[in-house]
């Protein structure tokens, strides 16, 4: 059986364990004409890199393979992250301290794009033995792919994509048992791939500029979307926030925002005018249709984006001073409630973990506190008549029913109405909380279970309130120096009436003895 010659596989200073300066003479001469054992062939390769290029080695294949599997699980949703390359790879390497990290904004020029490639090539190289390389000239970055690196087109040449190989090295990497010996190698305990990843995302933002000819863009939304998402699925990864690195993204993009947006005469975006205080989130290009201001917050952006930890680690406090600042940035927050945002999620996102529910609420957080006509709490019951629909709805029935009990626990009005528009409708409906539980969690039969519970949650609720709300009235009347019994007396009265009005039912009369007929006195005579 003929097969391809091992230089077509694997790159000739890689066969032999040399470095790359190493110049093979021969090294094309007599092909094999047997078939080659690729997984020995790959074995020998990664046994003769040295100890201390293989830890680097190590995280270098679980941040490229990480990177890929996410990024194909984000084509399939149809949502944008960006291609790995030279320079996105060695952004994730990045000393935490490192100046790009802590400065201000600044684009890359070409000779340090240009320097960035040389490293991450002799990363592959050596650190790899070659598994990974860089793709060729002809399949160089996109024209999108250019922008989000932080660097013009002009000066984008010298970045490059990166690739496995071969196909059968994926295929021999990822191996159980060979995947774990590769992890193992890695001696770093405070490496984590999801850092060195949200890492590089933040700095692809730090270092990002206007397409050419396109100076109105304020910022790359697409990149700082995927980041917040990213950062999301770091944070239920890992099981802590990533502080540092979401607040250099907020103060990245507010720079970003204010250079080209604000720094204007008269600063426009979008259509939209911009205020003193404005942040940048208010201006989400998927929001528009805004009848108020929200007076967004990162903080706020960060909840629509179900960043839990992030929010926890914000909202810390140490002290009774604290708490209390805490809990008035929460309850007095302009615009609108912070626990509002967790029902409105970003397009793509779906409902908040219920434990950011319970933080908002264990801080202060009214369900019912106005905005816009609405509260918190029929916010989310609109969110649920909206989305109920969908199959992806649907997978959340019990984290929506955990919700709602968290709400209805801390004083949700259980008698409040929303209004809600369904498919290709103008008008919009409105129906009552027990409406929204019964064709929400009863309309399948695996859902019933959660609907009863939830129902028989709202119902206890609606008879609390109002024996509270009957309880608050009896109290004020007495203030007011009213009979309190009086409605009790005259409904009991106009009951006797009605009874009284009644024909009395008629009884049978015993048959008089002869002896009555007659006066007592005249039988006392005789």
């Amino acid at each position: 059986m003929k097969t391809a010659p091992v230089e077509n596989v694997i790159i000739p200073a890689s066969l032999g364990g040399r470095d790359i300066r190493d110049q093979p003479s021969n090294s094309k001469s007599n092909p094999p004409e047997q078939p080659i054992d690729l997984d020995a062939l790959y074995a020998h390769v990664l046994g003769k890199v040295g100890p201390r290029l293989s830890c680097q080695g190590s995280k270098i294949f679980q941040v490229f393979q990480h990177w890929q599997s996410y990024q194909k699980k984000r084509d399939v949703l149809r949502e944008y992250f960006p291609n790995i390359c030279s320079t996105n790879l060695s952004f994730a390497f990045e000393d935490d301290q490192s100046h790009h990290l802590i400065a201000s904004n600044n684009p890359l020029s070409a000779s340090e794009i240009c320097e960035r490639r040389d490293k991450v090539g002799s990363w592959l190289e050596n650190c790899c033995g070659g598994l990974i390389e860089f793709c060729s000239e002809d399949l160089t970055l996109t024209k999108k792919d250019s922008h989000d690196v932080g660097t013009p087109e002009s000066v984008n040449s010298g970045n490059r994509r990166i690739q496995y190989a071969h196909d059968s090295v994926l295929q021999y990497l990822t191996k159980l048992e060979i995947w774990s010996e590769i992890v193992k190698k890695n001696t770093d305990e405070d490496f984590t791939v999801e850092h060195a990843v949200l890492k590089s995302l933040v700095l692809q933002i730090k270092t990002w500029t206007s397409p050419a000819g396109r100076r109105e863009i304020g910022c790359p939304w697409d990149l700082i979307l995927s980041t917040l998402r990213y950062a999301s699925y770091a944070e239920q990864k890992l099981g802590r926030a990533q502080t540092t690195l979401l607040d250099e993204l907020d103060k990245s993009v507010s720079e970003h925002f204010h250079q080209r947006v604000q720094a204007k005469p008269q600063p426009r975006y979008n259509g939209r005018p911009l205020f003193p205080d404005s942040h940048w989130s208010e201006f989400w290009p998927t929001d528009f249709q805004r009848s108020l201001r929200w007076r967004d917050t990162f903080l706020a952006l960060a909840i629509r984006h179900n960043l839990h930890h992030y929010a926890a680690a914000k909202l810390a406090s140490h002290g009774a001073a604290a708490a209390a600042t805490v809990a008035t940035a929460i309850t007095q927050k302009p615009g609108r409630p912070l626990l509002s945002y967790t029902f409105f999620p970003v397009l793509g996102n779906f409902l908040v973990d219920p434990a950011l529910v319970a933080l908002l609420l264990a801080h202060g957080a009214d369900p019912n506190a106005p905005f816009d006509n609405s509260s918190p709490w029929q916010d989310f019951l609109r969110y649920l008549m909206e989305n109920s629909y969908q199959a992806t709805a649907k997978a959340h029935t019990k984290r929506a029913s955990d919700i709602a009990e968290l709400l209805l626990a801390h004083g949700a009005d259980p008698h409040a109405e929303c209004d809600f528009f369904q498919i290709s409708e103008d008008i919009p409906r409105v129906c009552s909380a027990i409406d929204v539980v019964q064709r929400v969690f009863m309309d399948e039969a695996a859902e019933v279970r959660v609907g009863l519970q939830l129902q028989r949650v709202l119902l206890q609720r609606q008879q609390t309130v109002s024996n509270a709300q009957e309880t608050l009235r009896r109290i004020q009347r007495e203030k007011s120096g009213e009979d309190v019994g009086r409605d009790e007396r005259l409904a009991q009265f106009e009951s006797g009436l009605e009874e009284g009005g009644k024909k009395p039912e008629e009884r049978p009369v015993a048959t008089k003895s002869r002896w009555r007929l007659f006066p007592r006195k005249l039988s006392a005579v005789r």
